[in-house]
């Protein structure tokens, strides 16, 4: 203010003004940036918007009024279902309900779930379990699919389809190159993510799935290797999405890895399957 006073009907320069603050907030803002998206940002800054803000406007997951039904194991130890669940609770406001991936699925796990969340590698499963989710997806409940289950119950064709890409194990078979992805939203496919281009840090990527069905890509995730689908919905089943970053704990804590399993969710809840009435 004392400084305000002493330049007032002066052209003496201000301590802020606008020449020096428009640079220290650019800079400001490209350090959020480069915060936000984990990566380089090159001034001058080209963002139309305030990082932070696009930060803390996360999507909340109001539509989802009953349980969030997570199944999951513990993926080798690596952290990724422990991060899946903190950050369904971020999204929501509330703990999902989370079920051991070893034992069936029961009628009473599901009776009030709003939407059901699948992470794990078992192999076996059980006719409850089979039956139980068969019934979910065909009434047009969502269903979203995360990292290791693409490599859950290889015997089971249905699920696969429903998978749309499925892992293939043995020599030969899927791969998984862990390192930095860059993930792209897919233009024109409704995904409407809070950003297009987002770093994603060292993570398990999927190469060489097996298609079984048609997929609308949502996400594609480049590393050295090329550019792989990281997010989809399956055409016969658009309840049924799946998100396939994810492997480790920390990768959870990128917003963008919260935002697009949103906007998946949200994707998988909002459209009827196909042939629904």
């Amino acid at each position: 203010m004392t400084d305000t006073l002493r330049v007032a009907g002066t052209s003496d320069p201000m301590l802020c003004g606008v020449e020096a603050c428009a640079v220290a907030t650019e800079v400001a803002f490209a350090a959020h940036e480069s915060a936000r998206t984990m990566q380089t940002v090159a001034l001058p800054l080209m963002t139309a918007f305030a990082p932070l803000e696009i930060v803390q406007g996360r999507p909340r997951l109001e539509l989802l009024a009953g349980r969030i039904v997570v199944v999951a194991d513990d993926h080798f130890g690596s952290g990724g279902p422990e991060g899946l669940v903190e950050s369904l609770e971020t999204l929501t406001g509330r703990p999902p309900h989370v079920i051991d991936a070893a034992r069936p699925l029961a009628p009473a796990d599901v009776a009030d779930a709003a939407i059901i969340v699948v992470y794990h590698t078992q192999a076996a499963r059980d006719p409850g379990t089979e039956a139980l989710l068969t019934a979910w997806v065909e009434a047009g409940r969502p269903l979203v699919l995360v990292h290791g289950v693409l490599g859950a119950w290889p015997t089971w064709q249905a699920y696969g389809r429903w998978a749309c890409r499925v892992w293939v194990w043995g020599e030969g078979g899927s791969r998984h190159a862990m390192e930095p992805a860059e993930l792209r939203v897919v233009p024109d496919h409704g995904f409407g993510s809070l950003w297009a281009v987002a770093m994603l840090p060292r993570d398990e990527v999927y190469t060489h799935l097996l298609a079984t069905t048609e997929a609308l890509d949502l996400v594609t995730a480049t590393i050295t290797e090329g550019t792989v689908p990281a997010a989809w919905t399956a055409v016969a089943y658009p309840n049924v999405g799946s998100w396939t970053p994810g492997h480790r704990y920390d990768s959870w804590q990128v917003p963008a890895m919260q935002d697009g399993l949103a906007h998946l969710i949200r994707a998988c809840v909002v459209r009827p399957p196909a042939g629904a009435p």
